[in-house]
């Protein structure tokens, strides 16, 4: 299988298949097992009294076990990245046998999952001349690695370099909404930092169908939500069935050479349609299906996948205006002054964290804290009337510390 998986990696991974549904080495019923293991105290094994931690552990485990059990039911591919191996299994939630329902989705013509599906899908076209988004402008910069994981790691550089540009580009009379990565959420440019009305922020996974936004009329786009590489290969089983070795060295479906590819980009394509259509181009304005004038910023991806990108977006979005963006996103490094550290930031990021603690070191450094500004925090923290208290409570967040002098220890609890 490694030789194999070896041999057809050029979409970055290997896959062979490891079993067909029903041919596994072993079959385990695995009930009892998570049962006995849900009764541990996983707090107590790494060193806390902490109920809620526990649970959270033992839900993790008992998500793990139910994985395993149904890797031993169904099929399973193994996958080799770089030199990480894996199993893999997909099906669908929703078997395709079950009636059909209405599904309302205005990218429908470019997610290609509804294409796998052949017959048991009907997609009705958009009406020509409907909708013309003469009046949206699509501002474009191209770079590479603007997936979750890079996107992670130079957040600190990146979004200093945004702010800036932006800052120079809009007047404050503008209302902006920032779609990023759930984890680099809290480093969104604010208000304050932009001069302009006012500053809001969703993050991939928590902005499809919102209507929110539906007045602010512009958009920045900054960072993409790809998909894991494998996901297309999953996607294309739990569809159309088990493919055999020679399909993974030759992905291919009709006349689509490469569909785990194809999957991938018109994925990147629906997302960014749907995060677009949160603003004010989702509103008609005229008898010729206007909207009022629109802004939106993306960068999209170098080589050949932010052409084609671009391509879908065009053809779901007739008339669109694209221009290029003149925005280096890996430029020469800027510094913010961040004198103060806004509530609304803390706020975001404990939003989005998993419950237990956060270290307040932790937030020093996310945050690029100097000591007194991290004094001048705990200081807040410890209020309770204050804003920011007040704001964390609603969230489930609690401020704590153990220990005395230099040993003393200060946190966030989020609660589950």
């Amino acid at each position: 299988m490694l030789v194999h998986a070896g041999l057809n990696d050029g979409f970055e991974v290997g896959t062979s298949l490891a079993w067909v549904e029903g041919e596994a080495p072993v079959s385990a019923d695995l009930t009892a097992l998570k049962g006995a293991m849900r009764q541990l105290r996983y707090d107590k094994q790494i060193g806390r009294d902490d109920e809620k931690e526990r649970q959270r552990l033992a839900m993790r485990y008992d998500k793990v076990l139910g994985a395993a059990e149904a890797l031993l039911d169904q099929y399973a591919l193994m996958t080799l990245t770089g030199n990480q191996h894996s199993l893999n299994s997909a099906a669908l939630a929703v078997p395709l046998e079950l009636p059909g329902p209405v599904v309302l989705d205005a990218t429908a013509g470019v997610d290609l999952m509804y294409q796998l599906m052949e017959d048991r899908a009907d997609i009705i076209p958009t009406p020509p001349g409907v909708r013309d988004y003469s009046n949206v402008t699509l501002h474009v910069a191209r770079t590479a690695s603007i997936g979750k994981t890079k996107m992670e790691e130079l957040a600190t550089k990146r979004f200093p370099q945004l702010q800036a540009n932006l800052a120079e580009r809009l007047s404050e009379d503008r209302k902006v909404l920032f779609c990023v990565h759930k984890h680099v959420e809290h480093l969104v440019p604010t208000q304050a930092d932009l001069g302009v009305t006012e500053v809001a922020s969703a993050h991939w996974g928590a902005i499809d169908g919102s209507n929110d936004y539906k007045d602010f009329e512009t958009a920045v786009i900054f960072g993409l939500p790809f998909r894991d590489r494998i996901w297309g290969t999953n996607v294309f089983f739990a569809f159309k069935g088990v493919q055999d070795d020679d399909w993974h060295e030759n992905p291919c479906w009709k006349e689509h050479t490469n569909v785990r590819e194809l999957l991938q980009r018109r994925h990147l394509a629906t997302s960014i349609i749907q995060a677009m259509g949160r603003v004010r181009l989702r509103k008609v304005i005229d008898e010729q299906g206007r909207c009022a004038p629109t802004d939106v910023f993306i960068v999209l991806p170098s080589g050949a996948r932010g052409p084609e990108i671009l391509e879908y977006i065009r053809q779901e979005l007739p008339h669109v205006s694209v221009r290029d963006w003149d925005f280096e996103l890996d430029g020469p490094k800027i510094r913010m002054d961040r004198r103060v550290l806004p509530a609304e930031r803390l706020v975001i990021f404990m939003s989005n964290r998993s419950p237990g603690r956060t270290s307040m070191s932790l937030i020093g450094r996310e945050f690029g804290l100097k000591p007194y500004q991290r004094k001048d925090l705990q200081k807040a923290l410890r209020d309770e009337n204050h804003p920011t208290t007040l704001k964390l409570k609603q969230l489930g967040v609690t401020y704590g510390s153990e220990g005395k002098g230099r040993g003393a220890k200060s946190f966030l609890v989020k609660a589950a």
